[in-house]
């Protein structure tokens, strides 16, 4: 008795330690997906956001704006202003 106790025991710790793994491996997947889909999401509208500035900021340029009222307006900087 004593011996399938210890085997059921024993089956018992090394199936808790194998579901603890695959359960934090599982956890790990989707925390790591869910942080991957944030980033992007959060970087797309940065890309975005800085796209409208530099598309107002070349509209200003061509209305003959000052380059330090477009960098007022904007919050580029006077290279990025330049380069348009």
């Amino acid at each position: 008795k004593e011996i399938a106790y210890d085997e059921g025991k024993l089956e018992g710790i090394l199936k808790g330690k194998l579901e603890g793994i695959l359960e934090g491996k599982l956890e790990g997947k989707l925390e790591g997906k869910l942080e991957g889909i944030l980033e992007g999401i959060l970087e797309g509208k940065l890309e975005g956001k800085l796209e409208g500035k530099l598309e107002t900021a070349k509209a200003a340029k061509q209305m003959g704006l000052k380059v330090e009222d477009i960098i007022k307006l904007t919050g580029l900087s006077k290279e990025e202003i330049e380069r348009l």
